[in-house]
């Protein structure tokens, strides 16, 4: 169920980067994106304890995942900011939108890869 919602969000997020020029789907896709992403995390950690189970694993895989999840989190935090500072008429931080956004996309990517591998 979780890798579907997933892949879901991961699908909303490539739809809003091929709809990037237009302005207002972009934005709805991604914060459709977010929206499933943060529901399905906290979804995990109320049937599935994650937050207990990473403090008492020690597994890299488990390692690299979590590292990927708070890459991802912290990538939304910074597109947003970006990207209300960008409809906020500040075009000065189109370059460090599409900066952080390769960035958040790799950390997504591999969040969704390791997700498949645990």
């Amino acid at each position: 169920m979780f890798e579907l919602l997933s892949s879901v969000g991961l699908a909303l997020l490539a739809c809003g980067i091929k709809f990037r020029g237009r302005r207002e789907l972009h934005v709805v896709l991604m914060g459709a994106a977010f929206t499933l992403d943060l529901a399905t995390l906290v979804a995990v950690e109320v049937t599935r304890g994650a937050i207990h189970k990473t403090a008492t694993t020690h597994s890299w895989l488990l390692f690299v995942h979590v590292a990927a999840s708070l890459t991802v989190l912290a990538g939304y935090a910074a597109m947003l900011f970006l990207g209300l500072s960008l409809r906020a008429g500040n075009a000065g931080c189109r370059h460090w939108h599409r900066r952080v956004a390769w960035v958040f996309g790799a950390a997504r990517l591999t969040n969704y890869a390791t997700s498949w591998m645990l």
